[in-house]
């Protein structure tokens, strides 16, 4: 009889473990499911002045001509990286970097920063909305902030930035203008690396291509009319003044075409 007992209740012990693994692989697949249905330019709030998409691994030096800073929060992840990688900058160089992070991702960068990036104290999290928001001390004397949600990584030196891409609205993001829509997703999801810039409303939607210092932006100039040409160099000029020091343009050209403008910029690095 006490035998029977015992077995009875390794049975039931065998079956609770059982159920418990499969409930836990039925929320890992579904969490990676969410990351891999979630669509991450929903998550650009519309403050945004400007987005940086890469789609391939290689194309991040390629970028730290024109932007340095990049290679800090680059640096952060190490090889924790899962293209599509959006950069999304605001107005005092504050930026966030955003990518798509299944349940397996996202252990393997959490142990990652534990371990090599973050100073060995505690991180303080807080509960906002139904995620955790991580905040850790760096050896630079800044912080890292960071979460994880709806599938997304996150990931900034500004916390209310990350509070600001939680709450964005889908239907009110940096992208959710339908006037363009077809050009703007051509962009995104043929070019290796491209640049969105706003300025009211007007969109400055380039594909990024670099040769050694030399810079070249394919595109657009994306209002709500058609841009007369002189309109057009004025706006184009306001984007130029907000390059790096570190770079000068070499030239550009702006053509009216089939109702839309098109502009070519090359900028090069000065020595």
């Amino acid at each position: 009889m006490i035998k029977r007992g015992i077995k009875i209740v390794i049975l039931l012990i065998a079956i609770i473990i059982v159920l418990y693994r499969g409930w836990h692989m039925y929320k890992r697949l579904e969490y990676n499911k969410q990351s891999f249905n979630t669509d991450i330019y929903n998550y650009i709030p519309p403050q945004t002045v400007g987005v940086i998409n890469i789609n391939k691994n290689y194309g991040f030096e390629k970028l730290y001509t024109y932007y340095p800073s990049l290679n800090e929060l680059i640096d952060i992840l190490g090889n924790y990286i899962y293209p599509p990688v959006i950069v999304t900058k605001y107005p005092d160089n504050r930026d966030i970097l955003i990518m798509r992070a299944g349940k397996e991702q996202e252990e393997l960068i959490k142990t990652h920063i534990k371990e090599n990036i973050a100073l060995p104290y505690p991180p303080k999290i807080n509960r906002y909305k139904d995620t955790n928001i991580i905040i850790c001390a760096l050896k630079d004397n800044t912080f890292l902030v960071y979460t994880f949600y709806k599938g997304l990584f996150i990931m900034s030196h500004n916390y209310k930035l990350i509070e600001a891409t939680i709450d964005a609205d889908p239907e009110n993001s940096f992208f959710s203008d339908e006037a363009h829509k077809e050009i703007v997703d051509h962009i995104i999801q043929e070019c290796p690396i491209s640049m969105f810039f706003k300025q009211q409303d007007n969109l400055l939607a380039v594909n990024y291509e670099s040769l050694n210092d030399t810079i070249t932006m394919n595109g657009y100039l994306l209002g709500k009319g058609e841009i007369d040409s002189v309109s057009a160099i004025n706006k184009l000029t306001h984007y130029l003044t907000n390059i790096p020091d570190s770079i000068c343009v070499d030239s550009y050209k702006v053509l009216n075409k089939n109702n839309l403008t098109t502009v070519k910029i090359i900028l090069n690095k000065m020595h």
